[in-house]
């Protein structure tokens, strides 16, 4: 018996739109933040919605949900927007407030990985299989925004470390 909720169906719309809204923020964040290359307001809106929406149309696709979800629910779309505008009006704020950012956004993806899990097996997916849905659900849009501005994706960098310090921290304990 499962007693745990079909993230897939019934993820509450204002948590979907919070989980968007901040990846949208983030996103439009890398551009207003950018000390190296003065992005405009197309660059700013296009790392909001590569951020905000970008995972979700990738697991939409490998799932075979078409239409994307996020182009079927009009609030996704204009959480994107609102983000980008509160980035466009607040955006040097919020760089200050950073580490609130970051915290809202890894819970963000701890969402977007969850709910991409459930998409792929409410599809008949073998667990492996959703397991890797969730995970490009939740870093894809990063991925898509590092490619974007000709950087290596973050997430790369910081996990490609995380077996060598495991190792060596057993061998520690040897």
């Amino acid at each position: 018996m499962n007693f745990l909720p079909d993230l897939a169906t019934s993820t509450p719309l204002w948590l979907a739109m919070t989980t968007v809204g901040v990846n949208a923020i983030v996103g439009a964040l890398r551009a207003s933040i950018d000390d190296e290359r003065h992005w405009d307001i197309v660059g700013l809106s296009t790392f909001g919605v590569l951020m905000g929406l970008g995972g979700g149309f990738i697991r939409d696709l490998l799932v075979g949900n078409l239409p994307v979800e996020s182009l079927r629910t009009p609030w996704l779309l204009a959480t994107v927007l609102g983000a980008i505008v509160i980035v466009l009006l607040l955006g040097q704020q919020l760089a200050r407030i950073s580490f609130l950012v970051r915290l809202l956004n890894a819970l963000a993806l701890g969402l977007f990985a969850i709910s991409g899990v459930a998409y792929g097996l409410r599809a008949d997916m073998p667990v492996i299989s959703a397991i890797f849905v969730g995970v490009v659900s939740a870093v894809g849009g990063g991925v898509l925004v590092s490619v974007m501005k000709d950087e290596v994706p973050a997430i790369l960098l910081t996990s490609a470390s995380v077996p060598h310090k495991g190792s060596r921290k057993i061998q520690d304990l040897r």
